[in-house]
């Protein structure tokens, strides 16, 4: 695939993304709702979070429907630098190196509060990332460990957005793909998922098999050997 082709379909979809977005503001009617006047909206945080003390000052010589649209409008700017922001990464990525193998190695530490909490390790030619040890309970610990360190290297993030693309245009796509997004925020691996979504992902990319797998009571490694693909 040619990283154009990839780019520009990247774009695309972060464009769609971001109509969606500006939709949602200009739709919002929640206002009214939780901040039914103008004082308690100039005293909400979010007002305060985009606006300085003079600016919220002025907005006190305007109406409601004046100050909901200056937020909005704000909102909107910054959707905007967002969408930028995540044009010129999606740049990086896709010019970037498939990487010539991933191994993930997840060591698990005992924790008096969480039980155990995994910690992700993952190298490959380029590079090698870490994750956080990764507490709390109710949800998959060990792919928010994973998705933390492949978030990090832009090759990986380029077999994700691969997969992707073929998870839209292609018949032969293998499962369900989910596991990875790409959105108005950016390409990324999602966290929680469990880790068979990852190894789909990334297999479906085309540039790997899964080569050697090894797990005991508080560890797992999953080794992706490259075998070319286009």
């Amino acid at each position: 695939m040619k990283n154009e082709t990839l780019k520009n379909w990247a774009f695309k979809k972060v464009n769609e993304s971001l109509k969606k977005a500006v939709e949602r503001v200009k739709n919002d009617g929640y206002f009214k709702e939780f901040y039914p006047n103008k004082e308690k909206l100039l005293d909400a945080w979010f007002i305060k979070k985009e606006f300085s003390k003079k600016q919220i000052k002025e907005f006190s010589e305007n109406d409601y429907k004046f100050i909901v649209d200056a937020y909005n409008n704000k909102v909107i700017e910054n959707y905007k630098k967002t969408a930028e922001a995540t044009k010129r990464k999606i740049e990086k990525i896709c010019i970037a190196n498939i990487p010539a193998f991933i191994s993930v190695s997840v060591e698990w530490y005992k924790s008096a509060t969480w039980g155990a909490n995994p910690q992700a390790e993952v190298r490959t030619g380029e590079n090698y990332n870490v994750s956080r040890k990764i507490g709390g309970c109710g949800y998959d610990k060990e792919s928010t460990a994973t998705a933390e360190c492949f978030n990090k290297d832009l090759g990986i993030l380029k077999t994700a957005l691969i997969s992707l693309y073929k998870k839209e245009h292609s018949k032969k796509y293998l499962g369900s793909g989910y596991g990875a997004t790409i959105d108005l925020w950016g390409v990324s691996f999602s966290g929680g998922v469990g880790f068979n979504c990852h190894e789909a992902i990334i297999t479906n990319s085309g540039f790997y098999k899964v080569t050697a797998r090894q797990s005991g009571k508080m560890f797992n490694t999953y080794y992706f050997e490259r075998k070319g693909g286009k």
